[in-house]
């Protein structure tokens, strides 16, 4: 499964100008050499996309189905099920078959095929399963009329409590989605970021959004006065809280859309007795400016060699 995402990544994403959308991810079009190495072949139906911001909208949503397709290869694999199996009638399919096994209820063990697992692989399926459940609440599961996107979703911001359940942290670029039709294609080209994570993906897009780059996430409470910079030029910490409340009021913001920025706390931290006047944050987000990504002021002001 490693060497076909490798494959589809190339595709994607790393073939210079222009890019490749296989169409037809099954496991018929997966082949395997002497040394059991996985190939994607059959690129009859592929669709090969140039280079060209009109295009970025395009190649994402095509990617989609490549995509989806190899969550099924996935399932086929780990289940040794096929989509077209007699089992599956009526509203009953493979990836409903799979969901159930994660009700509180039921038990992922019962579909996961018995020899694919040893001991290891069943720790891992089952952090696997936790993170993969946790953004299916974020995404669709918790009964408001909004979605949390992640956006940044990796390794580092999965943590194991003491039972080995797996939770993913760091929402501080998440993103908040309303309700509504017309959120459809926005929520569906944001989750595309787990896939390629990175403010570019999202900048290139056409949605609506706000970019905030926090530094070093502390425990400590909100409401020392801030920095805010862009361009990648600060380092320094920020309250976890502090970055929570900046984010919320960017979504309320008319001033913050569209932004990327980053930002610290000015002076070091104390324990305070009395709570903090809420800020404005608008007095930060007056200040922004469109378009400072930081690569374009590498690009305007190149550093000497």
């Amino acid at each position: 499964m490693t060497d076909v995402a490798s494959a589809l990544e190339y595709l994607h994403h790393d073939r210079g100008p222009n890019h490749v959308v296989h169409c037809d991810v099954k496991p018929g079009n997966i082949l395997l050499d002497d040394d059991m190495v996985a190939h994607v072949a059959d690129f009859g139906i592929a669709r090969l996309f140039g280079e060209g911001d009109s295009m970025t909208q395009t190649m994402t949503l095509a990617t989609i189905g490549d995509v989806y397709s190899f969550g099924i290869v996935l399932m086929e694999t780990f289940t040794r099920r096929k989509p077209t199996g007699e089992m599956f009638v009526g509203e009953m399919n493979l990836k409903q078959w799979i969901a159930n096994s994660l009700l509180p209820d039921a038990a992922i063990v019962e579909v996961v095929d018995a020899d694919f697992l040893g001991a290891e692989e069943h720790g891992r399926l089952n952090i696997m399963i936790d993170v993969a459940s946790a953004l299916e609440y974020l995404h669709h599961g918790h009964g408001y009329s909004e979605q949390v996107v992640h956006c940044d979703g990796k390794p580092n911001n999965i943590l194991l409590d003491d039972d080995m359940v797996a939770h993913v942290a760091d929402f501080g670029i998440a993103r908040l989605l309303g309700g509504g039709d017309s959120m459809t294609q926005i929520m569906t080209l944001a989750t595309i970021g787990y896939m390629a994570p990175g403010g570019d993906l999202i900048r290139e897009s056409g949605i609506p959004y706000t970019i905030v780059r926090p530094c070093a996430l502390t425990e400590e409470p909100a409401g020392v006065d801030l920095i805010f910079d862009q361009g990648d030029n600060i380092t320094g910490k920020i309250s976890r809280e502090e970055v929570v409340q900046i984010c919320v009021a960017a979504l309320e913001s008319p001033y913050a859309s569209g932004k990327t920025f980053e930002v610290k706390s000015v002076v070091p931290f104390s324990d305070r007795q009395n709570p903090t006047p809420e800020k404005d944050y608008n007095v930060y987000f007056k200040t922004l400016k469109d378009g400072i990504t930081g690569k374009e002021i590498l690009e305007q002001d190149p550093v000497p060699v």
